[in-house]
């Protein structure tokens, strides 16, 4: 049974709330695998992590609870039955986009309310996993304008960012910053919250992985692809929004489709453009 763990406050709920759970490779008890945790953005950039890591799997908790909501640990029960592999860590980016009734960069005791949850659900997930890597919530931009930022928002994201490095630190966890990487690399977005396409979500996993690597919770770049004809992918977007790719082992192919060249990246479509067609 779930322990009690929050219930001294109540929580209220969006409009609408959901749950989703992935398990990748399901059949398979031997393969390695990472536990994501997050919402909707994190949810879409998991395939592309998994894309990059062939050697695991990469699976997902997802929910727009509130962390102080009880939904959030039955969701958790519930996987743990289905699901009934180790993790060799986990990597949470939860809590920052959603429960919204709780104003953590004006009031101080909303503050120590999500400070507090979040440290309870910490203590809750080290039953699935003693490793955890805290990922900060990323931008939100206006719904009036997908190029602007969303400043009120923002600040409440980024307040809820803060209050996750102090707890990283006090737990002694590593926390990997997502929110500086997709302002400093002028991240496009299809609605307020999430990326464009595929190439964004593409670059966020690259960096993830790299971060993993370099906190040895991931073997190199060049072990993580050595099984594989796949070998390491950079990609940069420049400020005239051209994607420059360098590729090895044939993962980089060109499409041609009726008026379209599609460009497939590890299976994604991550650019398309209209054909010059030859009437001559």
């Amino acid at each position: 049974m779930i322990e009690k763990l929050l219930l001294q406050n109540s929580c209220e709920r969006e409009y609408v709330e959901w749950t989703n759970t992935w398990i990748e490779n399901a059949t398979s008890v031997q393969v390695r695998r990472i536990l994501l945790i997050g919402g909707s953005c994190a949810r879409e950039f998991r395939s592309s992590l998994n894309k990059l890591l062939p050697n695991y799997a990469v699976d997902f908790i997802g929910a727009s609870c509130s962390l102080e909501d009880e939904a959030l640990y039955n969701l958790c029960e519930m996987f743990k039955k289905n699901s009934p592999f180790s993790y060799d860590f986990i990597l949470l980016n939860i809590g920052g986009k959603h429960g919204y009734y709780l104003h953590t960069s004006a009031n101080l005791s909303d503050k120590n309310r999500f400070e507090t949850a979040l440290e309870l659900f910490l203590n809750y997930l080290k039953n699935i996993s003693p490793h955890i890597v805290l990922l900060t919530s990323t931008p939100t931009v206006r719904a009036d304008k997908l190029n602007k930022l969303d400043e009120k928002i923002n600040q409440e994201i980024i307040s809820r960012n803060a209050i996750q490095n102090i707890v990283a630190e006090k737990f002694g966890y590593p926390l990997i910053d997502l929110y500086s990487f997709v302002l400093n690399h002028h991240f496009k977005y299809r609605d307020t919250q999430h990326f464009l396409n595929k190439k964004y979500q593409l670059m966020l996993a690259q960096h993830l992985l790299q971060q993993l690597v370099a906190l040895h919770l991931l073997p190199s770049q060049s072990s993580v692809h050595k099984k594989t004809k796949n070998c390491f992918i950079f990609i940069e977007l420049f400020p005239a929004n051209k994607l420059k790719i360098k590729y090895m082992g044939g993962i980089f192919k060109i499409v041609r489709d009726k008026f379209l060249i599609k460009y497939y990246l590890l299976g994604f479509c991550i650019k398309s453009r209209l054909r010059k067609l030859n009437n001559g």
